[in-house]
């Protein structure tokens, strides 16, 4: 009996560990000096790196069942690490036509995405960290020297960062859940068919949303713009717009947007087209509504609401 025990143990051990062994690891190098490291815990769990250049690093740790990452790094002195703990969770990492740019994704909980792209450039850093369920992170640089910084804390979170252009600052904090956020810093517009870029230099976004359902956006042209939006509570929306709608380059300069929301269903917008702006927008209650357009050069704006259901509206112009 004892034997016939022993033998059952040891067969379902053999057959755990076998199972364990499902996870898979494919690594690609050409060139010098690269280094890839691959640690998986679990079952069924995908590993790819693909490193092409010289002085490239990376690293990819995974722990659960299910996961899937990917790194691919065409250049040198590339760094890239993903870390993943939890179930159905995927992770990509992309470095491409550049070199010495710094990539890094850590997710923990279940069915969570992030991508991360930077090519064309030196010298960017883009930070992803998503704790929670089904959260996705678009976080990207198309340049140099721009920093990406997505956190995302809870469940069913979603947030686009992107950056076209050279030494901007993207930074996206999110507590809670069903929170959306779209950072966009230069634009690829389409004429005639060709793709255009209008590129972003030396601006700063930051999204700051603690509560559920809340949702911001910020679109930047030009040099030295700042945009802040930070918003506390539950189904709150902000919008700030940096960028020329006339003109050929579509750049504005020098514009600063502040818009800061403690309550529920708080509305602002702020659209600012050309040079030298400033407009501050403080929301404390619930159901306010703030907008504010400044065109031409030179204007300022505060607006501060108490209590619920205000409506200011603002329209600034050289005219």
């Amino acid at each position: 009996m004892k034997k016939t025990v022993f033998s059952l143990l040891t067969f379902f051990a053999c057959i755990a560990w076998v199972a364990a062994q499902n996870n898979t690891h494919t690594g690609t190098q050409t060139g010098n000096a690269n280094t890839a490291t691959a640690t998986q815990a679990g079952l069924d769990n995908t590993a790819t790196d693909v490193q092409n250049g010289d002085d490239n690093n990376s690293t990819i740790n995974q722990d659960g069942d299910l996961n899937r990452a990917t790194t691919d790094q065409l250049g040198d002195a590339y760094t890239s690490t993903i870390a993943q703990t939890g179930n159905g969770n995927s992770a990509e990492n992309h470095q491409y036509s550049g070199n010495s740019d710094i990539s890094t994704t850590t997710q923990t909980g279940n069915d969570n995405y992030s991508w991360i792209a930077q090519g064309f450039g030196t010298g960017n850093i883009a930070t992803t960290t998503q704790t929670g369920d089904d959260n996705r992170s678009l976080n990207g640089h198309h340049g140099s020297n721009n920093l990406g910084a997505v956190t995302q804390t809870g469940d069913d979170n979603n947030s686009y960062a992107i950056s076209y252009g050279d030494e901007n600052s993207i930074l996206i904090n999110q507590i809670g859940d069903g929170n959306e956020s779209e950072v966009k810093q230069g634009i690829d517009i389409g004429f005639g068919g060709f793709p255009i870029e209008e590129w972003s230099y030396e601006s700063v976004a930051n999204v700051t949303q603690e509560g559920n359902d809340n949702s911001a956006f910020i679109e930047q042209t030009g040099e030295l713009n700042d945009a802040v939006i930070d918003q506390l509570g539950d189904e709150n929306t902000a919008s700030v717009s940096q960028r020329s709608i006339s003109g050929v380059d579509h750049a504005s300069n020098d514009n600063e947007a502040d818009i800061l929301q403690d309550g529920n269903l708080n509305t602002a917008d702020v659209a600012q087209d050309g040079n030298l702006h400033t407009s501050t927008i403080t929301q404390t209650g619930d159901m306010n509504t703030a907008n504010v357009t400044q065109t031409g050069d030179s204007h300022s704006s505060t607006i501060t609401q108490t209590g619920n259901g205000n409506t200011a509206t603002v329209t600034q112009s050289n005219n």
